[in-house]
Order: C-alpha cells, then sequence, then structure tokens
C-alpha cells in the first residue's frame, strides 16, 4: 500500500454529514510497544477502518500521554537522579527540558512501531498533553470544578512516595501491593484513671498491636469494640512478679500461646475506598499469612518465653467500659509526654480475630485512623517530613523504617514490649519506583467526587459498556466503585506534569483559578529575572498594592509559549480583594487529569470551538486497567466540565498474557515482541489473530495459534492463486457488468448448487459483519469470516475444479468463475479493517485497474437480503460438519483422503435427514466416498469400571467391584439407567461408578459431529483400492510437474515403469490420470528402459509397488 494511498484514505469523507468520534487513550511514551500496545491499536484501527467504509467522516486524531512520574524516574536514571534535590541541584528547568525531550524522542519511535502494525491513525496531527493548547484543555476542566465548588485545598491522610516525595491518589495505590515480612509487636502501656481500673485491676496495663512501629511516636489514642468480652489478665512475668494486662477475650492465646495474628487491622495497608479492587486493601483473613523466617529467630526468642508461663484471668467486661480511660504514652518523648491519651469506640476498626482487641490510633498516619480523630475531636501527629524522615526527638532526620528497630529497642528497656511476630501481608508500594508508601497528613488539593456521585451514576448508565457488566448492574466494579467514590487528590509535588492553575494571594491567601491561556495573559505580570530590559515595566504598568516591581504585563497570549512549570510559576496575579500579589501554588496535577480531559482537549477545546459538536466521543476501548483509570477520570472530567457523559461506546478489554496465562516478564523470559511476529508471520496474521480472542478475555498470546491463523490465511491466498490460475487460462477477468444484478439475473438459473449457497454464505457474512461490527463485537466477525475461507477453500474450490477444469467454454465453468469474482469482491471489502494487507492484494490480483485505486478507499459492500437462504446456509454448515467428521473418521482409520472409502453413515438428530439430499453429491465428492446411508448402525455399549470412583468407595474390594461391572447384563444395565444405581451382591453400584464405551461393528469407524454421528467403512476392496492406487500416482506426477515448473496447460510425454500387476491395477484408470495431470501415458514393464536420456525420472514406492516415473516435455 502507498503513502498515497494512506493520504487519501486519511481524507475520506471529510464531506460526509456523517461522523463518527473516535478518542485515543493515550498510551505512555515512556517505553516501547509492547504486545499490550500492539492488540489495542489493532482494535481501535479495524474499528476505524471498517466506520470509514461506511461512509463516516472518522475523527481519528493518535494521541500520547507524555507527563508524569514514570517519565521522571527515566530521566532521573539516565542522570543518577536519586532524590528531588539531586534535581534541584541539577536545575529545574533542565529536569523539564530532559522529561520533554525523552517523550517525545519515545513518541516518534512508538509511532513508527505502531505505524507498522498499519495502524492508520492521524499520527502527524497526534495529540500530545505537553502541548499548551491541551494542557490550557486541562485546566478549562479544573476551572470547572472550581466554578461548581469542587475544588479543595485540605490537610489529609494520604499515601505517600518518600522516594518520590509526592502524593498518591488511591488507584495508583492499588496496583502497587507487594507482599512482604514485617515485624509485629504487642505493647503494654499503663492506665491512668481511678476508680475499679485502679482498686479491683489495680497497675493494669492496655495491650496494642501493630505492624508500624515508627506510628507509636503519632500515637494519640486506643481504639476498642464497645460490644465484644475484653478481660484482665494475670500472669507471671520472667522476674516471678504479677503482670495484669487487658486485652480482647479472645485474643489471649495470640499473646500468650502459639497462635498468630493474620493482620486484618494493619492500618497502613487498610483501605476503605478500594477494597473491592485490590488484594490487601481491606485484608481478609485469606489474604494474609503468618510466618517465622529463619533470620527471625533472635529476634522472637525472649519475647516468646511468656508463651509458656500460667495465666489468670481475673474479671471480664464489655469494651464499651474502657470509654474515656486514660493511659500513660507508650514512648517517654516530648511529642508524647504533650498529649492526652485516652480509650476511645470504634466498632469498625476493631475485630476479635486479629491483634490484641485494642487497636493504636494516629490519625495523621493513618486514613481511618483520621475518621476517627475527627469523631473523637483527637490531636493529630505527623512527625514525618516529605522523605519520610522524622522531625521530632529523639528520631529526628531518621528515616521511618530504620526507627522501627530503635522503638523496638526502647519499648524493651523499657519493659512495655510484650511480644513480636513476623506477619506476611500485602503492602503497598510506589507504582513507578517501588519504594514502600507511607500514610502521613499533608495538606493537598482535592476534587469533591463524593459531591457528584448522583450525576456520574446517571452519566454512566447512558454509556453503552462493551460488554455490560462490566459497566453496569450489581457485580460491576466500575458502577460499585462510583456509588462510593472517594475525593480525588489531584495534586502532586513534581515537575513534569501540567501545573496546578491555582493562584494564591500572598496577603489574604484569597485564590484565583485561571481556565484559559487568553485569561492567563489578560490577568498576568511576568516576573523579571534579570536586567534585560523588555522585562521591566514602564511606572504606569506598575501594579500597586503591594511589592510589585520589575514586572511586565502580559498583553497577548502569543506571550505565553508554554504552561510548564519552569514558565507559569514566573507569571504572578494581582488579587482582586487586596491588591497584593498571587503566585501559583507549587504542585502539578495528577497525570490522570491530563487523559483525563481526552475528549474535549482532543478536539482542541476551548481554544479551537470548531469540532466541539463531535463531542461526547462515539467510542473508545482500552484494557482493563483502565477501568479505575482513564474510563473513571474521562467520566468524572466529563461531568465535571460539561455535565453529561465523555463518551457514547466503551470497549473494555484484557490484558496479554503468555500462553499459560503468566504476565509477560523480561525476567520471566516470556515476552513477546510484536515485531517479532510481524517479522516471521507478517502483520495481518497478528491482525486477524490479536482480533479472533473474545476482547473481554485476557490474551493467552501463542505461537501455535498464530501458525494456525497463519495456515488459514495461506488458504485465502491460495483460493486467490486458484482463481488467477484458472481465470487467467480461460481469459476470465473481472468486469463490473459480470457482478452486476443484471447479469446476475441472467445466470441465476444456472447456478449450480454450490454456487447458490456460496451466494448466500457471503450476503449473509457481509450482514453479519455489518451487525457485529455496530455492537463492537469484531471477534465474532472473525471468527466466521475464518469459518467462510474454510468453506471457500475445503469446500467450493474442490466442488467446482471439475467445473473449471474442463477445455471449452461452458455455462458451468461461467456461473463458477462468476461465484468467485462476486463473493471474493465483497469478502476483500469486508476483510480490509481486519487484515488490510491480505485485502489489498486480493483486491490488486483480481479487481483493478478497472476499480477503485485501492480496497481501503472502497465502500463497504452491500448484501442482498433476497438472496439469503438461511435454509442453504444450515445445509452447507451441516455438510462441512459431516465432511470434517469424516476425515477425523478417516485418521482414526488411517485411511487417507486420496483413498476413496466405500460408504458413508450419516446418523443425524432431530429428524434433519432431508436436509442433506441436496448436498449429498457435494458430501461425497469432498469426502471421496462411493455411497451414502441413513440407516441405524446396529452398536452395543460395553460397560468398564471407573477405577478413580470405585477406588475411593470400596477399597479392597475395588477388584471385585470391577469384575462385577464387567460382568453387568442389559437387564442390570436398563435398571442403573432408570435408578441410577443397583445393588448386586454386598455392593451398591451408581452410574458414577461406571464407563460406557460403544462397541461399532469391526470395519466400521464412527465421529461425533455437532448435531449426529457419521461412521465410515474401512473395508478397501479391488475396486477402491485401484482407484486409490490411481491417486497416489496423479499425486506424483504433480509432484513433479511443479519439479519441473511446467505451465497449468503444458501437456508431457510420461512413462511408468512398473510390475505386470501395478499397470493392471492403473489401467483402467489411465485416462482419468492423463486427464488430471495434463499428461500422455505410456505404461511399460518395469526395468524396460525406456525412460531414457532427456527425460525428467524419479522412483517411487506406491504402497508395495516400485514405480519409476519419467516425464518430458
Amino acid at each position: 500500500m502507498t503513502h498515497n494511498v494512506a493520504d487519501k484514505f486519511k481524507n475520506l469523507n471529510k464531506d460526509s454529514v456523517q461522523h463518527f468520534y473516535f478518542c485515543q487513550g493515550p498510551p505512555f511514551t515512556s517505553g516501547e510497544a509492547h504486545i499490550g500496545h500492539a492488540w489495542n491499536h489493532i482494535i481501535k484501527d479495524a474499528i476505524i477502518r471498517h466506520k470509514t467504509s461506511q461512509g463516516y467522516n472518522v475523527f481519528k486524531r493518535a494521541g500520547w500521554d507524555m507527563h508524569g512520574l514514570p517519565i521522571e524516574v527515566k530521566v532521573e536514571g539516565k542522570f543518577g537522579i536519586k532524590t528531588k534535590k539531586d534535581i534541584e541541584i541539577f536545575g529545574t528547568d533542565k529536569f523539564i527540558e530532559e522529561c520533554k525531550n525523552f517523550a517525545i524522542t519515545n513518541m516518534q519511535a512508538m509511532t513508527s512501531q505502531l505505524k507498522e502494525l498499519t495502524v492508520w491513525l492521524d499520527w502527524e496531527n497526534a495529540y500530545q498533553t505537553i502541548d499548551k493548547h491541551y494542557m490550557e484543555s486541562v485546566w478549562f476542566g479544573i476551572k470547572k470544578a472550581h466554578e461548581k465548588n469542587l475544588l479543595y485545598e485540605k490537610e489529609k491522610v494520604i499515601h505517600w512516595c518518600p522516594r518520590c516525595e509526592t502524593a498518591m491518589a488511591g488507584y495508583e495505590v492499588a496496583d502497587g501491593y507487594k507482599e512482604v515480612t514485617d515485624m509485629a509487636i504487642y505493647v503494654r502501656t499503663k492506665l491512668k484513671n481511678k476508680g475499679k481500673f485502679n482498686t479491683q485491676f489495680k497497675d493494669a496495663s492496655i495491650v496494642i498491636w501493630t505492624t508500624t512501629p515508627w506510628t507509636l511516636p503519632a500515637n494519640v489514642a486506643i481504639a476498642v469494640n464497645p460490644e465484644i468480652d475484653y478481660c484482665v489478665v494475670e500472669y507471671e512475668n520472667e522476674k516471678g512478679e504479677a503482670e495484669r494486662v487487658i486485652c480482647s477475650r479472645n485474643s489471649t492465646k495470640r499473646i500468650f500461646g502459639g497462635q498468630k495474628s493474620k493482620g486484618k487491622d494493619m492500618k497502613d495497608i487498610k483501605k476503605k475506598k478500594y477494597k473491592d479492587d485490590v488484594l490487601g486493601v481491606n485484608a481478609k483473613n485469606e489474604d494474609v499469612k503468618t510466618e517465622n523466617p529463619e533470620n527471625s529467630e533472635e529476634n522472637n526468642k525472649d519475647e516468646n518465653k511468656n508463651e509458656n508461663l500460667n495465666l489468670n484471668i481475673i474479671g471480664t467486661f464489655k469494651g464499651k467500659e474502657l470509654e474515656n480511660l486514660e493511659y500513660e504514652p507508650v514512648l517517654n518523648i516530648p511529642s508524647q509526654n504533650e498529649v492526652e491519651h485516652k480509650i476511645v469506640m470504634a466498632k469498625e476498626l476493631v475485630c476479635e480475630e486479629d491483634g490484641s482487641g485494642c487497636v493504636h490510633i494516629a490519625p495523621g498516619h493513618g486514613e481511618e485512623d483520621a475518621s476517627v480523630g475527627e469523631k473523637y475531636n483527637l490531636p493529630s501527629l505527623s512527625p514525618v517530613d516529605e522523605s519520610g524522615k522524622f522531625t521530632i526527638e529523639p528520631y529526628k532526620g531518621i528515616y521511618i523504617k530504620d526507627a522501627n528497630k530503635i522503638i523496638i529497642n526502647t519499648l524493651k528497656e523499657t519493659g512495655k514490649l510484650l511480644k513480636t511476630e513476623n506477619v506476611t501481608h500485602t503492602y503497598p508500594h510506589c507504582w513507578r519506583c517501588h519504594t514502600p508508601l507511607l500514610l502521613r497528613k499533608t495538606k493537598q488539593w482535592f476534587l469533591a467526587i463524593s459531591k457528584i456521585r448522583d450525576e456520574l451514576l446517571k452519566n454512566n448508565a447512558n454509556i453503552n459498556w462493551i460488554p455490560n457488566f462490566i459497566g453496569h448492574g450489581g457485580t460491576s466494579r466500575f458502577e460499585n466503585w462510583i456509588k462510593e467514590p472517594a475525593d480525588w487528590c489531584i495534586s502532586r509535588q513534581r515537575y513534569w506534569n501540567t501545573p496546578l492553575p491555582v493562584w494564591k494571594c500572598e496577603k489574604c491567601n484569597n485564590i484565583d483559578v485561571i481556565g484559559t491561556i487568553p485569561e492567563l495573559a489578560e490577568k498576568g505580570y511576568f516576573q523579571n529575572h534579570g536586567d534585560s530590559e523588555n522585562l521591566r515595566v514602564k511606572r504606569g504598568d506598575v501594579v500597586e498594592g503591594g511589592n510589585l516591581r520589575n514586572l511586565k504585563k502580559l498583553n497577548s497570549e502569543d506571550e505565553i509559549s508554554d504552561l510548564h512549570k519552569n514558565f507559569v510559576d514566573n507569571v504572578v496575579l494581582k488579587c482582586e480583594k487586596c491588591g497584593n500579589i498571587m503566585r501559583r501554588v507549587k504542585d502539578v496535577t495528577d497525570v490522570w487529569l491530563d487523559s483525563g480531559s481526552a475528549s474535549w482537549a482532543n478536539l482542541g477545546y476551548p481554544a479551537d470551538k470548531s469540532n466541539m459538536s463531535l463531542f461526547p466521543p462515539d467510542f473508545i476501548t482500552e484494557g482493563s486497567d483502565q477501568t479505575r483509570g482513564w474510563f473513571y477520570s474521562l467520566l468524572v472530567m466529563g461531568t465535571i466540565a460539561f455535565d453529561e457523559i465523555a463518551y457514547k461506546n466503551v470497549l473494555y478489554h484484557g490484558f496479554t498474557l503468555d500462553e499459560k496465562g503468566k504476565k509477560m516478564s523480561k525476567s520471566l523470559g516470556n515476552v513477546i515482541n510484536p515485531k517479532d511476529v510481524v517479522n516471521k508471520f507478517g502483520v495481518d496474521v497478528m491482525r486477524m489473530y490479536v482480533l479472533s480472542v473474545t476482547p473481554w478475555d485476557d490474551l493467552k498470546f501463542s505461537m501455535e495459534e498464530v501458525k494456525n491463523t497463519d495456515k488459514l490465511m495461506n488458504m485465502l491466498l491460495n483460493v486467490v492463486a486458484f482463481i488467477k490460475t484458472y481465470g487467467g487460462l480461460d481469459n476470465y477477468v473481472y468486469d463490473e457488468h459480470r457482478t452486476s444484478k443484471e447479469y446476475f439475473a441472467q445466470i441465476k438459473d444456472d447456478l449450480q448448487i454450490e454456487d447458490r449457497m456460496l451466494i448466500s454464505l457471503i450476503n449473509s457474512l457481509v450482514k453479519n459483519t455489518k451487525e457485529n461490527f455496530a455492537q463492537f463485537n469484531i471477534h465474532t466477525s472473525v471468527s466466521e469470516m475464518e469459518k467462510f475461507i474454510n468453506i471457500l477453500s475445503r469446500y467450493y474450490l474442490k466442488l467446482i475444479r471439475r467445473r473449471v477444469w474442463m477445455e471449452k467454454e461452458s455455462r458451468e465453468k461461467e456461473t463458477a468463475y462468476f461465484t468467485l469474482f462476486y463473493t471474493m469482491d465483497k469478502f476483500c471489502k469486508i476483510l480490509s479493517p481486519l487484515a488490510p494487507h491480505i485485502a489489498e492484494y486480493i483486491y490488486g490480483t483480481l479487481f483493478t485497474p478497472t476499480t477503485e485505486e485501492s480496497v481501503h478507499l472502497c465502500s463497504f459492500p452491500e448484501y442482498d437480503e433476497s438472496l439469503i437462504d438461511e435454509s442453504q446456509n444450515t445445509k452447507l454448515e451441516l455438510c462441512n460438519d459431516i465432511v470434517t467428521s469424516v476425515l477425523s473418521a478417516r485418521e482414526k482409520a488411517k485411511i487417507k483422503l486420496r483413498w476413496p472409502v466405500r460408504e458413508i453413515n450419516v446418523n443425524i438428530q432431530n429428524d434433519k435427514t432431508s436436509d442433506l439430499y441436496e448436498v449429498e453429491q457435494a458430501i461425497l465428492t469432498l469426502a471421496n466416498a462411493e455411497k451414502i446411508s441413513y440407516e441405524k448402525i446396529s452398536t452395543t455399549i460395553k460397560l468398564k469400571p471407573n477405577y478413580a470412583s470405585i477406588g475411593k468407595k470400596f477399597g479392597n474390594k475395588t477388584t471385585d467391584v470391577a469384575n462385577i461391572i464387567g460382568k453387568i447384563s442389559d437387564e442390570e444395565r436398563k435398571i442403573i439407567e432408570r435408578d441410577r444405581k443397583i445393588n448386586i451382591g454386598d455392593f451398591e453400584i451408581t452410574d458414577d461408578d461406571i464407563k460406557t464405551e460403544t462397541v461399532l461393528p469391526e470395519g466400521i469407524v464412527g465421529e461425533k459431529f455437532d448435531g449426529g454421528v457419521v461412521y465410515i467403512s474401512t473395508e478397501i476392496d479391488e475396486g477402491l483400492f485401484k482407484k486409490g492406487i490411481s491417486r497416489e500416482v496423479i499425486r506424483r506426477i504433480q509432484t513433479m510437474r511443479k519439479d519441473l515448473d511446467l505451465e497449468e496447460l503444458d501437456v508431457v510425454e510420461c512413462v511408468i515403469e512398473g510390475d505386470e500387476e501395478f499397470s493392471s491395477t492403473i489401467n483402467d484408470s489411465k485416462a482419468l490420470i492423463e486427464h488430471e495431470t495434463r499428461t500422455k501415458i505410456n505404461l511399460v514393464p518395469q526395468h524396460s528402459e525406456k525412460i531414457s536420456t532427456g527425460y525428467y525420472a524419479k522412483d517411487w514406492e506406491i504402497e508395495d509397488f516400485e514405480v519409476r516415473i519419467g516425464m518430458k516435455k
């Protein structure tokens, strides 16, 4: 295909009033295109090509996601950057420029890779999220959120990456869980209150359990369940002294016995909002296991001695009796000594199956802890900085994980450490740098998604999800997720993202949110960084009301060359309230705001309003990971910006895995590069294979299945070669008149049964393809086309070979050619969106130059409803099924297809025998059989023991039962069929204990098909033997013709040497052999030396005959 065709395709239907807006889900430009990218873009390309063929003016702009932490991490690695401080030293301007260069370089490489798959998106005008007008579109959405009071700044506990030093949203955390082993500790601290806990239970301590000792410096409360039983346990410590502790009644064995906690109340991993999506976010018992690593023995040796001491439970009570009791700080450090610690009620946090039943509460380091803190007005401590290091003594400057050991040693020294254990659980890690995350209290910007819950649900109800259950209904993760939406943390403390368009007054904290470049130009002033005179302002331009000297008023949007951080951080505004200077907040936005704005940013809005009539997109498709990613962010931002859906139809597809269902990984060596597949099999084989998979299932990529697809496409190419060869011999070339309705009317009555069937089938296929694509069920169309290729090649061509082989012109030959051209004209056009190169080859070989320049410039073919005969289609499919089963039966009997069988017997269900009468001759021809019959074959049923069942039931009596089953009579078998069991002797035998085997008469082999069974006779009599040998001779001669590279019409001399028996065997078929091989045959005795110099000769062994064949032109 030429660039000229691709260019014409890009501009096809530009004047059409039918529009189809495809919105590209932008891939990250952080690496090379992988097999998942290939599958995704091939699906998109097939839809786009099909819609274009239907006359739609398709908006098909490509797009790239070019911001974000993945690119920052790559650039950091390139320059050996480890921390944000390193970036500041490197230079933020330079760092941003390097990120830009990296993104552009990868975009160009990935564009080239995807173009090689013949994906005809509009690559030249691809949207880039780093473009200033695209970023303006993102600002537009944020401005809309501000106008609707959905944008707010608040201090909240969120996940934080200490290495990247930035906030993480919940959906980012959800995909980053890894299994880790942490040390969990049981810690006791004394109650301070008077009352019965100072008399009856004097000096009692309360026991807490945690897997994050580093959060203890932030402890402000202990939560208990008001409804469960607690107790005071008295035991002897190592010094023989009596100790009393309070814990839940069910936790005593975990604390003092051998049981271990399972980790259900590990607040550092609980994520209520995402509990249905990720393992461990609300860890269930089956999700978490405990173990004692070998290297933990020394750690546990001293503390676990308590397990063998005698216990005395001296009192039990409900948790509610502990409410508001105060306790001593767990750690004797300044920040803890300033806090009043108390016990609070939190039924939802505490369970009886884990820990001590007393949960350590640190509102500054836990989302649910923060909720408890708000409920009870507790103080919130978060003494950890952006890099995960403590900001308070005595741990100041120490990384939190390193502080764990110090804190545990302190607890041990002060006698508060009761026990340690190692717990294996899932814990969130940064999705890009893989550092363990922490929860910390920090001020961030949020979108109040909870306020628009009802609007989200309403808009989602109007979206067509493919398949429906992904987006709608009680089992839909997507719908259930938006029923309980968390507010979206959109701020990030990084560099290479769209800057948050919020300016805040330095004096009064008033904010202004900028929504467009013209608005920024109207309100903005550029700060002077040097002495350059063009940045200095005239006296009249200086803003009054604050220290606003050396500012240059922005006069037009042309002066705003970029919207990235290194530019807009130099733009200040004048506060409308107090007249002072306003500076942009330093944060950038979550990268998902970029792609979440794509539905209108792709159209250039708000800078360019000319295409907004296309909004919302007609179609999007991405992988299953985008359910909580792009699909969600598009819906949210579309609802915020325009109060409507952000897409009409969404096709959800699975992940690409290896053939065993494992994730592809370089470390496992199972990564398949799409380029390798294309180099070996070609683009179209790759496309047809991936499009054949049900998209919402995972694609388990199998090279064996690719090979099968390759064989199928070669079958199709062989059909083209057949038409080209025989049509060329007969000077039959395509003529539009010869596929017209008028010409069809002239020859309709002369069409053979196989012609009418194929014409019916191709019209039906065109109709179904149109309907399937309308529902975005591409895989169904591929399946039907594959079936059609099989029927065309293995059924139709074999049936018409005799007709096109005729020397003279005939109506039979003409109708065969008509049917082939009629069929291939339609088929190559419906195939073109799926296999563009092969479709173009078919079109160019058979139909140009009398038609359109390219199949890709043709319209989708029409189908003729009057020519669709479903009964004929059914007969054709039934015929194909029967022939396929005969071939399988032949394999069982080891009878080659060249050898005829005496009889085929068909037993068909539902009284459909009459459906076969019209296709009997076709079945006999294709199956190479002499006769077809429909009488019932007399079979017997043999019963065999099912050892898997009787072995379990009867043990050492198994042999006895097996012998009984082998002797069951017909009468006893009928009882089993009726009652499903029978008592024989001392044994009750059920139908599960028995296997049945159908025994056929000798010389008969059977094979099932959908709707019946076919039987073939395996007896080869003298007549069949002669025909079989003749076919073997024909095959050898055809092979030798290929060796000589003979033309189809070349007639050659052929001498066959064999013994007398051989010559006698093939003599009756001599004329047939000559006709089939275009030869003049001379049968001569063996070793007669009639094959002289000048002959091309080969020795063959045909069955038990030694044969020599010589040929010459």
